[in-house]
């Protein structure tokens, strides 16, 4: 995604399945009171911050968002990382090289409308 302004600006559709998988799902959860979780394919950063953090209870230690466009996430990070709870990074996830510090270390990983982008999902 080459312009995650307008990406987030016109992704009605993924907000308003998120606020239904939110009051449907997501609020059945019990999380950890020192989770660690992360979001896959998280595009521009708004539902990782606006919608996801919120759900994490105040101890949560860090939600780390990952997408492969960086220019998705430069633009998370400039206006999406305002609590230092919150990350993003650039990471494909179909490399056969995850980085070390991504190894055990999530209670929690979602993704919301980004697995359809994956050639392979083995």
């Amino acid at each position: 995604m080459k312009h995650p302004a307008w990406f987030m600006r016109f992704n009605f559709q993924t907000q308003r399945e998120f606020l239904y998988m939110k009051t449907k799902y997501l609020s059945c959860l019990n999380f950890k009171e020192d989770c660690q979780v992360l979001d896959i394919g998280c595009g521009p950063g708004d539902i990782t911050r606006y919608g996801l953090l919120p759900l994490l209870p105040k101890t949560a230690k860090k939600l780390v968002g990952i997408d492969l466009s960086s220019q998705m996430v430069d633009f998370a990070k400039k206006f999406h990382q305002d609590d230092d709870r919150v990350s993003f990074q650039q990471l494909d996830i179909c490399t056969d090289s995850i980085p070390p510090h991504f190894h055990n270390c999530f209670d929690h990983a979602f993704s919301f409308y980004c697995l359809h982008y994956v050639p392979d999902l083995r």
